[in-house]
């Protein structure tokens, strides 16, 4: 049987613009839902001079809902990245396992920690307000005009929810297809905005089973190795999470040959 030709830079292409299109769903989204909160904490604060708890455990449970929705639809469509070749094809317990992992594990810790970040945006604006000695009114005005719900907030959250559903999704899945010699490829952006470190890891190749080595800077310190099972993988930190174009491509070494531009 012939073997199957690769090319990188396309195979790359393709998962960007799958990205973009599921990252803008995802802001729009989160744009409605951030409204939403505005409104509500304006009313909270405008009548009752406060931000309840139960304000942040509606946030929470909304959020989670939301994202859980969208998980799916994210793992779902990452499959169509690795059902290309003859070997690689799409089944719907791998995909359904993999979200409810990624849901259970990333989507409850990355909920957890926007909701509190919310929580500190919201509490930054009351104290200056009444540094500045703001009425209620006006401090609830504050509020509706903090960073916590800001456009550019949603846009970051969905780049890299995204990104991480994503990748996560590809790699659940790869690892528990029967591939003869399965491996996995790092394939970056290779553009002007590329991080220096994910520039220097595109092409990187590795088993499933093991993990990428990124040497990664550190503020005030030597770089040091971070370990990432894929591209978008949190135990890699912000660093090489946040706001990250790059991809990873799962194939199978005795099936392909891989070409590039």
């Amino acid at each position: 049987m012939a073997k199957i030709k690769v090319n990188l830079r396309k195979e790359y292409r393709q998962s960007l613009r799958l990205l973009i299109r599921l990252t803008r769903v995802l802001i729009t989204k989160l744009d409605k839902f951030s409204n939403k909160y505005k409104r509500y904490a304006f009313k909270n604060y405008a009548e009752l001079g406060e931000i309840p708890n139960k304000y942040y455990e509606d946030y929470w449970q909304d959020l989670y809902k939301l994202l859980e929705i969208n998980t799916r639809t994210i793992i779902d469509a990452s499959s169509t990245t690795i059902k290309s070749s003859r070997l690689l094809q799409k089944a719907e317990d791998e995909v359904a396992q993999a979200t409810y992992d990624y849901v259970t594990t990333h989507t409850a810790q990355n909920v957890t920690y926007i909701t509190e970040t919310t929580r500190k945006q919201i509490q930054q604006a009351i104290a200056y307000s009444i540094s500045e000695g703001f009425g209620q009114n006006d401090t609830a005005e504050q509020i509706a005009k903090s960073t916590a719900f800001s456009k550019q907030r949603s846009k970051v959250i969905a780049r890299t929810e995204t990104h991480q559903a994503y990748n996560y999704g590809n790699n659940k899945i790869a690892g528990n297809l029967a591939l003869r010699r399965p491996r996995k490829i790092w394939l970056s952006a290779l553009d002007l905005r590329t991080r220096s470190w994910h520039s220097a890891m595109n092409r990187k190749n590795v088993a499933v089973e093991d993990d990428f080595e990124v040497l990664t800077p550190v503020k005030n310190s030597e770089p040091q190795i971070r370990y990432m099972k894929y591209t978008g993988d949190s135990n890699g930190g912000a660093s090489n999470v946040i706001n990250c174009r790059c991809t990873t491509l799962y194939l199978d070494e005795e099936d392909v040959d891989i070409i590039d531009e």
